[in-house]
């Protein structure tokens, strides 16, 4: 529809050394057309001021005649005149977008014992609340749940993420992997993917010097799905 001597070339002066930006030229309209190359941080980034200069793609040759070029121009050889001129500035505002709710700290620990004499089963052992990612306060656009459990050992309240116990911890258990009792809890944000956090029960021995065989104790940890799991270890 141009030719090159109608199309335009656009290029981003300043306001883009992160490289957050790109722009080509649509080839039907003859416009401008930014694309983001890189995800923008509203924490970080709320605006960016960008200068623009047009050119056209067609190089001008004025015989031997010299002209001077634009924004850093000097003289051009053989009368060609190169890009450059003025600039057009584009102001971008990021918009905050609503981040899902995230787990602190990313370890917990809780220290149970495995005697039915101390244990008060449907007690409140530990509470985990997720927090909102933008204010760092409790979030309150989620609930709970747990999406892995396989032996039934924990109990969750979807509103307060108050955790309890379901049954006395078995050091015996067939489902403990390597010494650990392995369950998933999410949080799930109303209208947005879940984020999931893992809780991981540990079997916990602490030996004194007149004592080979001692009680066993409990440590409930919790980390998220970056970490990787942790092992049972004895002290």
């Amino acid at each position: 529809m141009y030719t090159e001597n109608w199309l335009a070339v656009f290029t981003i002066i300043t306001g883009n050394e992160a490289g957050y930006f790109t722009i080509t030229t649509d080839s039907k309209t003859n416009e401008g057309i930014i694309m983001i190359t890189k995800a923008l941080d509203y924490e970080e980034l709320k605006v960016l001021n960008l200068a623009i200069s047009v050119s056209n793609k067609a190089v001008y040759y004025f015989g031997s005649s010299s002209m001077s070029g634009g924004i850093g121009g000097g003289g051009v050889a053989g009368g060609v005149m190169t890009g450059g001129g003025k600039t057009y500035p584009i102001k971008i505002n990021v918009i905050n977008q609503k981040e899902g709710p995230k787990f602190q700290p990313m370890v917990k620990v809780v220290t149970i014992s495995e005697d039915s004499t101390t244990v008060t089963i449907n007690k409140v052992i530990t509470t985990y609340a997720a927090i909102d990612s933008d204010t760092l306060l409790t979030a309150t656009n989620v609930r709970y749940a747990k999406k892995s459990d396989v032996d039934n050992w924990l109990i969750i309240d979807e509103k307060t993420a108050e955790i309890k116990l379901n049954k006395v911890p078995d050091r015996e258990s067939k489902y403990l992997v390597n010494g650990t009792y392995y369950a998933k809890i999410i949080a799930i944000t109303t209208g947005k993917y879940p984020y999931y956090n893992q809780f991981v029960l540990m079997p916990f021995c602490k030996i004194s010097r007149s004592q080979e065989i001692c009680p066993e104790h409990w440590r409930l940890k919790m980390h998220s799905r970056t970490f990787a799991p942790l092992g049972a270890k004895r002290e």
